[in-house]
């Protein structure tokens, strides 16, 4: 999807889409026995659809930077997307210097922030061991 054309709102108003079908996928595929068919077939869309969601949001981020707004809402959406990447060594590289600037802004709780770091350090220490 190209995002060039969408103002910075319409792209916030994506975040809130994205995280909506991110949480559905999830919900879904808790609701079965674990290893079931069902559970399997939601876990796969949730995969697939974490794939987009990471394309996206970095593209978005890239674009109008991290959302930051006084509630903090879209900010904890664009925050729970990234981390389901937890696990994925590149997308973390990808992810973690535009959460880092989002908390030196002021955009990210400093707990959120905190847990996400803790995360990317652990894998760089995995992949990454001699610190080059």
């Amino acid at each position: 999807m190209n995002i060039n054309g969408l103002s910075r709102e319409s792209c916030h108003r994506l975040i809130d889409k994205m995280f909506t079908v991110d949480q559905q996928y999830r919900d879904s595929s808790m609701r079965y026995q674990l290893h079931s068919e069902k559970e399997r077939y939601f876990t796969r869309l949730m995969n697939q659809n974490d794939l987009v969601n990471w394309t996206l949001l970095l593209k978005i981020v890239k674009r109008h930077g991290w959302p930051c707004q006084a509630n903090g809402e879209r900010s904890y959406k664009a925050w729970i997307i990234a981390w389901h990447a937890r696990a994925d060594w590149k997308w973390m590289q990808r992810f973690y210097p535009h959460v880092r600037k989002a908390n030196q802004l002021r955009c990210v709780h400093p707990n959120l922030y905190r847990e996400f770091k803790d995360q990317f350090d652990h894998l760089n220490k995995v992949f990454n061991p001699t610190g080059t």
